[in-house]
């Protein structure tokens, strides 16, 4: 009898089994499987591909031949394959735990929806000195503006950023703000990030020979309890920008961040 080729089973790339099999089941008789072992990535972000070879005596039984994945305890069997003599087959159809009609784009895909430019002035930085979390120095805002197209308030005086500047040169950001709306509402800012005052900002700062410009990311959170302005309690917002120690003043864009709804890339 001409003995049967390899049998090749194609994985998509977002499933990661523990063990696949190619399972034997018969009209009558037991069960058999044997183990396919998976093959070295042709081309990287490409589907695995898991080979195994069958005994030629599946090819007389009568039985169908399907491919099984191990998902832990949970097991996830896909359309039987034909068996043929050789050449090898190619079988598409080893599902992964992705329940059908569900879709796993290969990357989900950021809205930024601007909400406004946030400029403020500096006070003089207070410099409490070396912990054991690094370099602690004050920074407390002298007057500032958050100006965009549905969003318009004022920083009051006293919001402070209780910065810790590691030793690689960046500092943790650690904001507590208050914010005035041109209408009256009073906004609640708290919020973490980092800024890069670069490969010697830690001695640099710690002798206060302060850098002109150093890029920062931010992540505000706002609260209020003002209805007109609920909607900026569900945002999650990301600011970039730069601080400017030269002259004391931060300037940065703040946006919402949200999830593009839609039609979703196939995997």
């Amino acid at each position: 009898m001409t003995p049967l080729g390899d049998v090749n089973v194609e994985l998509p790339r977002a499933a990661q089994p523990s063990t696949v099999l190619l399972e034997l089941q018969r009209p009558a008789g037991p069960i058999e499987r044997i183990r396919a072992l998976a093959q070295p990535m042709g081309v990287p972000g490409t589907d695995r591909i898991y080979r195994a070879t069958p005994p030629s005596s599946w090819l007389s039984s009568g039985g169908a031949v399907l491919p099984l994945a191990l998902y832990g305890g949970e097991e996830v069997r896909g359309a039987p394959l034909p068996l043929v003599a050789a050449p090898p087959v190619i079988a598409t159809a080893l599902p992964s735990r992705v329940a059908e009609g569900d879709h796993v784009p290969s990357r989900f895909a950021p809205k930024l929806q601007f909400l406004a430019r946030v400029r403020v002035q500096l006070k003089q930085p207070i410099t409490i000195g070396e912990t054991p979390e690094g370099l602690r120095i004050d920074f407390v805002v002298h007057y500032g503006t958050a100006r965009g197209d549905s969003f318009n308030a004022d920083v009051l005086e006293n919001t402070v950023d209780y910065m810790l500047v590691r030793a690689d040169g960046i500092g943790l950001i650690n904001v507590h703000a208050l914010l005035r709306t041109d209408d009256g509402a009073l906004i609640t800012a708290a919020y973490a990030g980092m800024v890069d005052f670069g490969p010697n900002g830690h001695e640099r700062m710690r002798r206060k020979d302060y850098p002109k410009l150093s890029p920062m990311q931010l992540a505000p959170r706002l609260l209020t309890e003002d209805p007109r302005y609920g909607w900026l309690n569900k945002a999650y917002v990301l600011g970039v920008g730069y601080a400017d120690l030269e002259h004391f003043v931060v300037t940065y864009d703040a946006y919402a961040v949200t999830t593009v709804t839609g039609a979703l890339p196939a995997p």
